[in-house]
């Protein structure tokens, strides 16, 4: 082969591979690794920071009202589930509610719970669940350090009638009984926050005679409106 070619063969190649290897250089990426998200860890409130949590029946037993009050800015979220039992064509079913909050520094908190279904345009019509007496309300909330803290409770819902009849009561916790109970929805169940006793609450005045409590230790106060029972 003659010098000339063979130089400009080579410097052709020369040529071919560096530009190659610039574009292979150019087009490559840096790598990175993505810092997973950290998981929230469980932590134990103490009696400052935990909110007071009731839900109080509505006159008619088909709407509660859901409040957390006493927020301290320890909680950032929080997320809640109400499950409840009702009564559909002789059948009991699970029926559920929920939703997440952002506290956003607000020291009250208030959400009205619709036991049933609603459709809403120009006027709203509702279809209410059935043949309700009890469930189970779960609350998980975060604070601003990404810590989670969880509380559990169910409850008892009970129109006087059935409440003056068959009394109130948390299976294996506390029950109720008493008379002349004024015409209203109760609802019995844990509290959370102050000394995590129990909470009576009614959509009226709640006023009644003869009220007991098991166990006796429970202190009782003298009517039935927001009953609050320390152990």
């Amino acid at each position: 082969m003659p010098v000339k070619k063979f130089f400009k063969f080579s410097f052709l190649t020369l040529f071919f591979l560096s530009f190659t290897f610039l574009l292979s250089a150019c087009g490559k990426k840096e790598e990175t690794t993505a810092e997973p998200t950290p998981t929230p860890r469980l932590v134990e409130l103490n009696d400052s920071q935990k909110p007071l949590i009731s839900l109080i029946p509505r006159s008619d037993g088909h709407e509660l009202k859901f409040i957390i009050d006493g927020l301290d800015g320890t909680i950032e979220e929080i997320e809640y589930e109400l499950i409840y039992r009702a009564v559909d064509e002789a059948m009991i079913i699970e029926k559920g509610l929920g939703d997440t909050i952002s506290v956003d520094g607000q020291k009250k908190i208030e959400r009205d719970l619709l036991l049933g279904t609603s459709s809403c345009t120009n006027t709203c019509k509702y279809k209410y669940d059935e043949g309700i007496t009890g469930g189970t309300l779960s609350l998980t909330l975060t604070t601003s350090q990404n810590q989670v803290a969880y509380f559990e409770t169910d409850f008892a819902l009970s129109s006087s009638k059935d409440f003056e009849k068959d009394g109130l009561s948390l299976e294996g916790d506390i029950a109720i009984t008493a008379s002349s109970i004024s015409s209203d929805f109760y609802l019995l169940h844990k509290t959370f926050g102050g000394d995590q006793g129990y909470l009576l609450t009614s959509s009226g005045k709640g006023t009644a005679k003869n009220i007991t409590v098991e166990p006796d230790s429970i202190t009782i106060p003298d009517n039935l409106t927001g009953l609050y029972l320390s152990n």
